[in-house]
């Protein structure tokens, strides 16, 4: 799926960044991983492949001045703990279009797969793993007045640890840094 309106107000969904070859968008998913963002004013799921390990880019959009909305919040989550544990979580340098910042990276598993997740909140043009420097930004925009919103991104990688996050840094020097947060004209 590529983006859905959801009934929040908003009146576009969001677009699939853009990404250079080999990455191709494709139509399976991992099923049984879904991150759930609540009050989210749009969301993006999209499978791409390259090759042999599959990357699902997760985006929950946070139109500015939504009611409610909040890209930083206990009640969001990265994976569904029934079903998923954790198993670590560290942090990983990551570099998109030219820009470097630290994303979340964290290791789960079910009863038949294991997935490395990299999270990270892009709020006013900016990219960051931390919770309390992303609500920090999130006041800073609403003092100003911007009207960029913001968003949760998570990136999932199937198979052992080190292919995944090779999957995963190879996705991000693709993907066009332009067109990764932005509603459909």
């Amino acid at each position: 799926m590529l983006g859905r309106r959801l009934e929040t107000g908003m009146s576009q969904p969001l677009i699939a960044p853009t990404l250079a070859a080999p990455w191709k968008p494709r139509d399976a998913a991992f099923r049984s991983w879904e991150p759930r963002f609540v009050s989210s004013t749009a969301e993006l799921n999209q499978t791409y492949t390259s090759g042999g390990t599959p990357v699902r880019l997760y985006m929950a959009y946070f139109a500015p001045g939504h009611r409610g909305a909040k890209v930083v919040s206990t009640g969001n989550m990265l994976y569904n703990p029934p079903i998923w544990r954790r198993l670590r979580e560290d942090k990983v340098v990551a570099s998109c279009g030219g820009r470097t910042f630290q994303a979340r990276e964290t290791f789960i598993a079910s009863a038949t797969s294991a997935l490395v997740l990299w999270n990270f909140y892009w709020v006013d043009g900016r990219c960051t793993a931390n919770a309390y420097l992303a609500k920090f930004l999130l006041a800073k925009a609403r003092l100003l007045g911007s009207r960029e919103g913001s968003a949760a991104i998570v990136l999932a990688a199937a198979g052992e640890p080190v292919q995944a996050a090779v999957a995963l840094r190879d996705f991000m020097a693709h993907l066009s840094w332009e067109r990764i947060v932005r509603p459909s004209p």
